[in-house]
């Protein structure tokens, strides 16, 4: 058994994110969507307060590894430094 796929992220800034949760927790700012590990998918959200990205699915939270979701923000440095404000433009 191999675990390629173990820790895996993708993101998508494009993605409807109200598939997987009508409402998000208070202060959390919808992204887009992420898949962990090829096969579980949620809504991508930041916590303004303190930074952090989790993935959410009705109602569950789920911590992700900033650096992971800052490994794929390449393309937009102020996001992987936590200074931008996220939304569905937002490149990562």
């Amino acid at each position: 058994m191999t675990h390629e796929n173990r820790g895996r992220l993708t993101a998508n800034p494009a993605g409807n994110w109200r598939l997987y949760s009508e409402t998000l927790p208070d202060g959390a700012t919808p992204i887009g969507t992420v898949t962990r590990d090829g096969n579980d998918t949620g809504a991508l959200v930041r916590f303004q307060s303190t930074g952090r990205y989790a993935q959410v699915n009705c109602g569950a939270v789920r911590n992700l590894d900033g650096r992971k979701v800052a490994a794929r923000s390449a393309c937009c440095p102020a996001a992987r430094l936590g200074r931008a404000r996220a939304s569905a433009s937002t490149c990562i």
